[in-house]
């Protein structure tokens, strides 16, 4: 049989072995790291707003938030954030509504707001990209806190539902609509931003549309008492019928306005109003015509 052979000792004599101490003191972050820290992501944040350039580059600024993500200050940012967003929002908005109730006044107020969303979601979307990281562990990891986007709107929407702003567009869009069902010309484009702003809140279903269907219903039963007082029956003699005057109307006639009316709901809702609204506002107006 083969016999084995131990190795033998290493060349040079024996082997030393590695022994690793212990560190003498634990690293410490600096006192004035955190505070330092979530002051440059709140300048960030200002410079967003005001439409300026960051101070640092977005790339610096999202490493900024996952180093204190990862110390274990992520609920310190998180509130950084949610405080500078509804100071902003509130600042904005309140300066809007502050202006007075005329018809001048309140065409700027749906302008400046509908100027105020367009450029608020696009400021979150950056918001969001450089705090990502909050986004994805804190947010996540943590019972009972709301995303970053969820929270952007939900200061818009803090501000309009607890000050009379909400009732006032409410109104103005809806004095948009009536505008336009009395023949005249509206900004559909400026209509249809603000009825997605009133969507992305959860305030269309909720307080725009049963106005909307309530003021429809107002407006289109007010019409139909005055078409139906004005009917000529259609059997009246040639000699009456002549002296129809531009307010009067027989049957037939009536009968294509209701259609008409219809037409201009549908294509009302196609434009700017939500396809919920559908349903309501046609059955409105077939009740009351």
């Amino acid at each position: 049989m083969w016999a084995t052979k131990r190795p033998g000792p290493p060349a040079g004599g024996p082997q030393k072995k590695l022994v690793i101490k212990g560190l003498r003191c634990i690293p410490t972050l600096p006192e004035t790291y955190k505070e330092g820290t979530i002051a440059r992501l709140k300048n960030a944040v200002q410079a967003i707003q005001d439409a300026q350039p960051t101070p640092q580059g977005l790339e610096e600024l999202y490493r900024d938030c996952e180093s204190l993500c990862l110390h274990k200050f992520g609920s310190d940012v998180y509130e950084m954030l949610q405080n500078q967003l509804e100071l902003y929002v509130r600042k904005q908005l309140l300066e809007i509504n502050s202006q007075p109730s005329n018809p001048l006044a309140n065409a700027s107020v749906l302008e400046q707001t509908r100027q105020f969303w367009t450029s608020y979601v696009q400021q979150l979307g950056v918001i969001r990209c450089v705090f990502l990281y909050l986004d994805r562990t804190y947010v996540l990891q943590t019972n009972g806190v709301a995303s970053l986007w969820a929270m952007g709107l939900g200061a818009v929407r803090k501000y309009l539902v607890e000050t009379d702003m909400k009732t006032r567009l409410i109104w103005l869009v809806i004095g948009e609509v009536t505008k336009e069902r009395n023949g005249k010309e509206t900004d559909r484009a400026m209509l249809a931003t603000l009825v997605n702003m009133f969507t992305e809140l959860n305030i269309y279903t909720a307080f725009f549309l049963p106005t909307l269907i309530e003021s429809t219903a107002d407006y289109y039963q007010k019409e139909s008492r005055r078409m139906v007082g004005s009917l000529v029956s259609v059997a009246a003699s040639e000699h009456a019928r002549a002296q129809l005057t531009g307010d009067s109307m027989d049957a037939p006639l009536y009968l294509r306005h209701v259609v008409r009316r219809l037409k201009e709901e549908t294509d009302r809702v196609g434009s700017y109003l939500n396809a919920e609204s559908k349903p309501a506002l046609l059955a409105t107006v077939q009740a009351e015509l």
